[in-house]
């Protein structure tokens, strides 16, 4: 008799032992099972009756609505691009003392440039008696008009500055 317990000795562990790694696989099952049904109930959140096909049709309806408010968004864009291109984007200011009477830097001319450099300068010459103002047009930088060294400065300040993109 003490034989044959010793030769069940080792099938009785290896018993045991299946035993074992069936209920480590058994607890390794129920944590993904449980981890399935979390999800599963968070995907079936806002639906009654939990119909998959339900689902799919909201969740679907959901990312079209949100792919025509984008094109929308980038067609308002598209416009307002549109818009600033020429819209004054750089200015340039000199301020002067044309007649010695005068006191003070009164006067002054003012360059208005859009993003291709097309706009206005306008000067005004201030004495004690009246103000005169000017305006001529600029396109692409220049002036068809004899331009003031003061209107040279102010276009030429207009025309450094840097156009920055939006981000």
């Amino acid at each position: 008799m003490a034989a044959s317990l010793n030769s069940e000795s080792p099938l009785t562990l290896a018993a045991l032992a299946a035993a074992a790694i069936a209920l480590l696989w058994l607890v390794v099952l129920q944590i993904r099972s449980s981890r399935m049904i979390r999800r599963y109930q968070q995907l079936l959140s806002g639906v009654k009756g939990g119909n998959l096909e339900e689902i799919m049709t909201m969740h679907v309806g959901r990312i079209n609505e949100h792919e025509r408010r984008l094109g929308e968004q980038d067609r308002g864009l598209d416009a307002l691009d549109r818009v600033l291109r020429t819209a004054i984007q750089r200015v340039g200011l000199v301020r002067f003392n044309p007649f010695e009477e005068t006191g003070g830097d009164q006067s002054f001319a003012i360059a208005l440039l859009d993003q291709h450099g097309n706009g206005i300068v306008l000067s005004s010459l201030h004495n004690r008696t009246e103000t005169r103002v000017y305006a001529k047009p600029v396109e692409g930088g220049r002036s068809s008009y004899t331009l003031s060294d003061e209107e040279e400065q102010a276009l030429a300040q207009a025309s450094a500055q840097e156009i920055r993109a939006a981000s």
